[in-house]
Protein backbone atom coordinates (compact mmCIF):
# COMPACT_ATOMS: atom_id res chain seq x y z
CA UNK A 1 0.00 0.00 0.00
CA UNK A 2 1.62 3.49 -1.08
CA UNK A 3 2.97 5.79 1.67
CA UNK A 4 1.19 8.76 2.64
CA UNK A 5 -1.08 8.41 5.60
CA UNK A 6 -3.22 11.48 7.20
CA UNK A 7 -5.34 10.62 9.88
CA UNK A 8 -8.66 12.82 10.88
CA UNK A 9 -9.26 12.03 14.50
CA UNK A 10 -12.09 14.25 14.38
CA UNK A 11 -14.99 13.82 12.37
CA UNK A 12 -14.84 15.24 8.88
CA UNK A 13 -17.46 17.48 7.97
CA UNK A 14 -20.98 15.49 5.90
CA UNK A 15 -20.67 18.62 3.99
CA UNK A 16 -17.63 17.34 2.27
CA UNK A 17 -17.72 14.04 1.09
CA UNK A 18 -13.99 12.37 0.31
CA UNK A 19 -15.30 11.42 -3.40
CA UNK A 20 -15.36 15.24 -3.97
CA UNK A 21 -11.66 15.52 -3.23
CA UNK A 22 -10.82 13.76 -6.95
CA UNK A 23 -7.41 13.37 -8.38
CA UNK A 24 -6.30 11.56 -5.04
CA UNK A 25 -7.15 8.06 -4.02
CA UNK A 26 -8.86 8.35 -0.66
CA UNK A 27 -9.47 5.80 1.38
CA UNK A 28 -11.47 6.09 4.67
CA UNK A 29 -10.12 3.38 7.42
CA UNK A 30 -12.59 1.94 10.38
CA UNK A 31 -11.44 4.72 12.75
CA UNK A 32 -12.26 7.62 10.66
CA UNK A 33 -8.96 8.28 9.32
CA UNK A 34 -8.44 8.94 5.42
CA UNK A 35 -5.24 7.58 3.33
CA UNK A 36 -4.12 9.46 0.95
CA UNK A 37 -2.37 7.54 -2.07
CA UNK A 38 1.27 8.92 -2.80
CA UNK A 39 4.45 6.52 -3.10
CA UNK A 40 6.69 8.50 -0.97
CA UNK A 41 6.50 8.91 2.99
CA UNK A 42 4.08 7.96 5.91
CA UNK A 43 3.43 11.09 7.04
CA UNK A 44 0.63 11.51 10.12
CA UNK A 45 -1.40 14.74 11.17
CA UNK A 46 -4.26 15.48 13.17
CA UNK A 47 -6.90 17.75 11.23
CA UNK A 48 -9.73 20.10 13.23
CA UNK A 49 -10.98 21.21 9.89
CA UNK A 50 -11.88 20.42 6.12
CA UNK A 51 -10.30 23.37 5.49
CA UNK A 52 -7.29 22.13 7.18
CA UNK A 53 -6.85 18.87 5.03
CA UNK A 54 -7.55 21.05 1.82
CA UNK A 55 -4.41 22.85 2.59
CA UNK A 56 -2.69 19.89 3.21
CA UNK A 57 -3.82 18.13 -0.14
CA UNK A 58 -2.56 21.62 -2.12
CA UNK A 59 0.56 21.45 -0.64
CA UNK A 60 1.22 17.72 -1.88
CA UNK A 61 0.50 18.64 -4.89
CA UNK A 62 1.64 22.43 -5.21
CA UNK A 63 5.09 22.22 -3.86
CA UNK A 64 7.47 19.74 -4.26
CA UNK A 65 9.30 21.28 -0.62
CA UNK A 66 8.58 20.80 3.10
CA UNK A 67 4.60 22.74 3.43
CA UNK A 68 4.76 25.45 6.04
CA UNK A 69 3.57 24.16 9.42
CA UNK A 70 1.48 25.35 12.41
CA UNK A 71 0.03 23.90 15.73
CA UNK A 72 -2.51 21.82 14.46
CA UNK A 73 0.05 20.60 11.84
CA UNK A 74 3.66 19.32 11.64
CA UNK A 75 4.38 18.22 8.32
CA UNK A 76 7.70 16.72 7.28
CA UNK A 77 7.55 16.20 3.21
CA UNK A 78 10.37 14.13 1.39
CA UNK A 79 10.42 13.42 -2.62
CA UNK A 80 8.40 14.31 -5.76
CA UNK A 81 4.73 14.38 -5.93
CA UNK A 82 3.62 11.88 -8.17
CA UNK A 83 -0.03 12.50 -8.63
CA UNK A 84 0.13 13.87 -11.70
CA UNK A 85 1.45 10.85 -13.27
CA UNK A 86 -1.36 8.78 -11.83
CA UNK A 87 -3.81 11.02 -13.00
CA UNK A 88 -3.36 12.80 -16.00
CA UNK A 89 -6.25 14.60 -16.45
CA UNK A 90 -5.36 16.52 -13.21
CA UNK A 91 -3.54 19.76 -14.43
CA UNK A 92 -0.82 20.85 -11.51
CA UNK A 93 0.13 24.25 -11.47
CA UNK A 94 4.06 24.90 -11.45
CA UNK A 95 5.66 27.85 -11.43
CA UNK A 96 8.84 28.35 -13.61
CA UNK A 97 11.50 28.54 -11.16
CA UNK A 98 15.03 29.93 -12.46
CA UNK A 99 16.45 28.55 -9.60
CA UNK A 100 16.38 24.92 -10.89
CA UNK A 101 16.78 25.61 -13.87
CA UNK A 102 20.64 27.12 -12.86
CA UNK A 103 21.07 24.47 -10.73
CA UNK A 104 20.36 21.71 -13.80
CA UNK A 105 22.69 23.56 -15.97
CA UNK A 106 25.67 24.15 -13.77
CA UNK A 107 28.04 23.30 -16.11
CA UNK A 108 26.51 24.91 -19.01
CA UNK A 109 26.04 28.23 -16.89
CA UNK A 110 29.50 28.40 -15.86
CA UNK A 111 30.72 27.69 -19.13
CA UNK A 112 28.91 30.74 -20.79
CA UNK A 113 30.22 32.83 -17.99
CA UNK A 114 33.42 31.91 -18.35
CA UNK A 115 33.41 32.40 -22.75
CA UNK A 116 31.38 35.77 -22.14
CA UNK A 117 33.91 36.82 -19.74
CA UNK A 118 36.94 35.60 -21.51
CA UNK A 119 35.43 37.23 -24.49
CA UNK A 120 35.08 40.95 -22.84
CA UNK A 121 38.72 40.73 -21.25
CA UNK A 122 40.41 39.97 -24.41
CA UNK A 123 38.37 42.73 -26.13
CA UNK A 124 38.84 45.39 -23.51
CA UNK A 125 42.98 44.24 -23.18
CA UNK A 126 42.76 44.64 -27.14
CA UNK A 127 41.29 48.41 -26.93
CA UNK A 128 43.58 49.64 -24.13
CA UNK A 129 46.70 48.41 -26.32
CA UNK A 130 46.06 50.11 -29.69
CA UNK A 131 44.52 53.25 -27.33
CA UNK A 132 47.81 53.12 -25.84
CA UNK A 133 49.34 52.49 -29.06
CA UNK A 134 48.21 55.01 -31.07
CA UNK A 135 48.78 57.61 -28.55
CA UNK A 136 51.51 60.31 -28.58
CA UNK A 137 54.84 58.77 -26.76
CA UNK A 138 55.73 59.99 -23.21
CA UNK A 139 54.42 59.64 -19.86
CA UNK A 140 51.76 62.36 -19.86
CA UNK A 141 49.85 60.86 -23.43
CA UNK A 142 50.05 57.55 -21.80
CA UNK A 143 47.91 58.60 -19.03
CA UNK A 144 45.91 60.55 -20.92
CA UNK A 145 45.31 57.75 -23.19
CA UNK A 146 44.24 55.52 -19.97
CA UNK A 147 41.84 58.19 -19.06
CA UNK A 148 40.01 58.80 -21.78
CA UNK A 149 40.18 54.65 -22.36
CA UNK A 150 37.54 54.85 -19.05
CA UNK A 151 35.61 57.57 -20.22
CA UNK A 152 33.59 55.27 -22.61
CA UNK A 153 30.92 53.84 -21.31
CA UNK A 154 31.30 51.46 -23.84
CA UNK A 155 34.58 50.59 -21.90
CA UNK A 156 32.72 50.70 -18.52
CA UNK A 157 29.89 48.72 -19.17
CA UNK A 158 32.34 45.64 -20.57
CA UNK A 159 34.25 45.97 -17.85
CA UNK A 160 31.17 45.86 -15.51
CA UNK A 161 29.93 42.78 -17.60
CA UNK A 162 33.45 40.95 -17.03
CA UNK A 163 34.02 41.84 -13.38
CA UNK A 164 31.32 40.85 -12.90
CA UNK A 165 30.92 37.23 -14.40
CA UNK A 166 34.39 36.47 -13.15
CA UNK A 167 33.21 37.36 -9.61
CA UNK A 168 30.77 35.06 -9.93
CA UNK A 169 32.92 32.09 -11.68
CA UNK A 170 35.64 32.31 -9.63
CA UNK A 171 34.99 34.57 -6.49
CA UNK A 172 31.19 33.20 -6.00
CA UNK A 173 31.23 32.96 -2.16
CA UNK A 174 32.83 36.94 -1.84
CA UNK A 175 30.54 39.93 -0.92
CA UNK A 176 31.39 41.11 -4.38
CA UNK A 177 30.72 37.30 -5.69
CA UNK A 178 27.31 37.65 -3.85
CA UNK A 179 26.33 40.89 -4.97
CA UNK A 180 26.85 40.20 -8.57
CA UNK A 181 24.77 36.94 -8.21
CA UNK A 182 21.81 38.97 -7.23
CA UNK A 183 19.08 38.90 -9.98
CA UNK A 184 18.85 42.78 -10.01
CA UNK A 185 22.55 43.19 -10.24
CA UNK A 186 22.66 41.05 -13.14
CA UNK A 187 19.47 42.07 -14.78
CA UNK A 188 21.15 45.96 -14.32
CA UNK A 189 24.43 44.75 -16.37
CA UNK A 190 21.87 43.15 -19.01
CA UNK A 191 20.59 46.32 -19.52
CA UNK A 192 23.62 48.65 -19.23
CA UNK A 193 25.19 46.45 -22.11
CA UNK A 194 22.05 46.19 -24.56
CA UNK A 195 22.11 50.28 -24.71
CA UNK A 196 26.10 49.98 -25.31
CA UNK A 197 24.73 47.80 -28.82
CA UNK A 198 22.02 49.49 -29.48
CA UNK A 199 23.02 53.32 -29.30
CA UNK A 200 26.06 52.20 -31.36
CA UNK A 201 24.45 50.60 -34.18
CA UNK A 202 22.14 53.40 -34.34
CA UNK A 203 24.10 56.53 -33.38
CA UNK A 204 28.17 56.07 -34.09
CA UNK A 205 28.97 52.99 -35.87
CA UNK A 206 28.79 55.76 -39.39
CA UNK A 207 30.72 57.68 -38.38
CA UNK A 208 34.11 55.62 -38.67
CA UNK A 209 35.68 52.34 -40.15
CA UNK A 210 37.60 50.46 -38.55
CA UNK A 211 40.07 47.89 -39.87
CA UNK A 212 42.15 45.23 -38.58
CA UNK A 213 42.84 44.90 -34.78
CA UNK A 214 40.49 47.90 -34.40
CA UNK A 215 37.68 46.19 -36.46
CA UNK A 216 37.68 43.25 -34.10
CA UNK A 217 38.13 45.12 -30.87
CA UNK A 218 34.87 47.21 -32.03
CA UNK A 219 32.76 44.04 -33.22
CA UNK A 220 33.82 42.50 -29.49
CA UNK A 221 32.82 45.51 -27.26
CA UNK A 222 29.32 46.39 -29.61
CA UNK A 223 27.97 43.10 -30.46
CA UNK A 224 29.20 39.80 -29.10
CA UNK A 225 29.23 40.83 -25.49
CA UNK A 226 26.28 42.84 -25.59
CA UNK A 227 24.52 39.76 -27.51
CA UNK A 228 26.09 36.64 -25.62
CA UNK A 229 25.10 38.58 -22.32
CA UNK A 230 21.52 39.25 -23.06
CA UNK A 231 21.35 35.68 -23.92
CA UNK A 232 23.05 34.43 -20.68
CA UNK A 233 20.55 36.50 -18.81
CA UNK A 234 17.56 35.25 -20.51
CA UNK A 235 18.60 31.37 -20.06
CA UNK A 236 20.03 31.58 -16.72
CA UNK A 237 19.03 34.45 -14.37
CA UNK A 238 16.78 34.22 -11.91
CA UNK A 239 14.28 36.87 -12.85
CA UNK A 240 11.05 36.66 -10.29
CA UNK A 241 11.98 39.11 -7.80
CA UNK A 242 12.37 41.74 -10.51
CA UNK A 243 10.09 44.71 -9.50
CA UNK A 244 9.34 47.74 -12.01
CA UNK A 245 10.96 50.59 -8.83
CA UNK A 246 14.14 48.12 -9.49
CA UNK A 247 14.35 50.62 -13.40
CA UNK A 248 14.53 53.77 -11.18
CA UNK A 249 17.32 52.25 -9.31
CA UNK A 250 19.27 51.24 -11.96
CA UNK A 251 19.62 54.46 -13.38
CA UNK A 252 21.80 55.49 -10.73
CA UNK A 253 24.91 54.20 -12.62
CA UNK A 254 24.31 56.11 -16.45
CA UNK A 255 23.18 59.47 -13.87
CA UNK A 256 26.38 59.08 -12.23
CA UNK A 257 28.77 58.57 -15.97
CA UNK A 258 26.55 61.40 -17.68
CA UNK A 259 27.52 63.93 -14.73
CA UNK A 260 31.17 62.34 -14.83
CA UNK A 261 31.47 63.16 -18.37
CA UNK A 262 30.17 66.44 -18.31
CA UNK A 263 32.36 67.53 -15.77
CA UNK A 264 35.79 65.70 -16.93
CA UNK A 265 35.30 67.12 -20.47
CA UNK A 266 34.80 70.82 -19.21
CA UNK A 267 37.90 69.85 -17.21
CA UNK A 268 39.87 68.22 -20.30
CA UNK A 269 37.72 69.50 -23.30
CA UNK A 270 37.47 65.94 -24.45
CA UNK A 271 34.14 64.19 -24.65
CA UNK A 272 34.40 60.53 -25.81
CA UNK A 273 30.51 61.43 -27.40
CA UNK A 274 29.40 63.82 -30.17
CA UNK A 275 25.82 64.00 -28.58
CA UNK A 276 27.03 65.08 -25.15
CA UNK A 277 30.16 67.47 -26.57
CA UNK A 278 29.46 71.00 -24.58
CA UNK A 279 31.96 72.61 -26.80
CA UNK A 280 30.25 71.29 -30.13
CA UNK A 281 26.77 71.62 -29.58
CA UNK A 282 26.10 73.44 -26.37
CA UNK A 283 25.53 72.71 -22.65
CA UNK A 284 21.88 73.39 -23.19
CA UNK A 285 21.64 70.53 -25.96
CA UNK A 286 24.02 68.38 -24.23
CA UNK A 287 21.99 68.42 -21.00
CA UNK A 288 18.70 67.97 -23.66
CA UNK A 289 20.49 64.67 -24.91
CA UNK A 290 21.34 63.25 -21.94
CA UNK A 291 18.10 63.12 -20.72
CA UNK A 292 17.06 61.55 -23.58
CA UNK A 293 20.09 58.78 -22.78
CA UNK A 294 18.27 58.52 -19.58
CA UNK A 295 14.73 58.06 -20.87
CA UNK A 296 16.20 55.06 -23.25
CA UNK A 297 17.84 53.93 -20.24
CA UNK A 298 14.33 53.73 -18.28
CA UNK A 299 12.40 52.49 -21.08
CA UNK A 300 15.23 49.34 -21.78
CA UNK A 301 14.43 48.85 -17.97
CA UNK A 302 11.13 48.90 -17.72
CA UNK A 303 11.29 46.39 -20.98
CA UNK A 304 14.09 43.62 -19.30
CA UNK A 305 11.18 44.15 -16.41
CA UNK A 306 8.71 43.10 -18.16
CA UNK A 307 10.18 40.11 -20.11
CA UNK A 308 11.76 38.84 -17.02
CA UNK A 309 7.78 38.81 -15.34
CA UNK A 310 6.86 37.47 -18.44
CA UNK A 311 8.95 34.54 -18.11
CA UNK A 312 8.82 33.88 -14.82
CA UNK A 313 4.42 33.67 -14.59
CA UNK A 314 2.67 30.58 -13.36
CA UNK A 315 2.44 28.38 -15.76
CA UNK A 316 -1.30 27.76 -15.23
CA UNK A 317 -2.29 31.58 -16.36
CA UNK A 318 -1.19 30.39 -19.78
CA UNK A 319 -3.20 27.25 -19.76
Amino acid sequence: MYGLTSCVASAIPTQLPLENIRGIDCIPCASGCVTLMNPTVQVSARFRSARSMASLILCEIIYPEPCPTDSDRQLDFWGNDSLQSRHPRRKEPKLVREESIVQSNTILARATMAAIAGVAWFALALQLFLMVRDSDPGGIATLHAVVNYLSFFTILTNLLVAVGLSFRFLFSESRLGRFFLRPAAQSATAVYIAVVGIIYALLLRHLWNPQGAQKLADVLLHDVVPVTYGLFWLVFVPKATLRWRDSIQWLAYPVLYMAYTLVHGALSGWYPYYFIDVRAIGLPHALKNASAMLVCFICMALLFIAVGRWVTRPACETD
